[in-house]
């Protein structure tokens, strides 16, 4: 009857063992998703701040293609203005304003593709970074549901070892 009971005392200590193991485990499991949902944070602020840092230089750049712009319009003006002498002279600064306006364009086209493709870049960076912690979350309750479902099979066979060691106490 002792043996039996230091058995089941036994039993009863590695179910409590195994379970602050099972706890353990899950408490660290949860510790990581926190770090990884962190992380995530960090990378919207940092994406954040790239996409602020580009829309800055974007209308900074948009200012400066305003301003040549108003400065060719300036510029043809004047050569209205001038005698034709001094129009065929200013003829080819009127070319150069007009190429640099076409430039700035095109560099100002240029920006908002890379802006477009940065935001995707950024997009798909955070939706890969997603899928990894929901695969993270799954695999955690997955484990927690196999842990719980050990748990209650160990329950059981105290119970059963229980009641088998009340019919071995009675048959004695």
């Amino acid at each position: 009857s002792q043996r039996i009971s230091a058995q089941l005392v036994q039993l009863e200590d590695q179910a409590g063992k195994m379970l602050k193991r099972k706890s353990e485990k899950l408490a660290t499991a949860l510790t990581r998703v926190k770090e990884l949902e962190d992380a995530l944070a960090k990378l919207h602020e940092t994406c954040s701040s790239g996409q602020k840092e580009i829309r800055n230089k974007l209308a900074e750049e948009r200012k400066k293609t305003r301003a040549a712009s108003k400065q060719a319009d300036l510029l043809k003006d004047r050569l209205e203005a001038q005698t034709k002498e001094e129009r065929k002279r200013r003829e080819s600064e009127a070319t150069a304003a007009e190429k640099l306006a076409e430039q700035l364009k095109i560099l100002d086209q240029r920006r908002k593709d890379e802006t477009k493709r940065l935001k995707q870049k950024h997009q798909e960076e955070l939706n890969m970074i997603h899928e990894k912690i929901q695969h993270v979350i799954e695999g955690k309750d997955t484990q927690i549901r196999s842990f719980q479902k050990q748990a209650e099979r160990l329950k059981l066979k105290v119970v059963k070892l229980e009641q088998y060691l009340l019919a071995q106490k009675d048959n004695l």
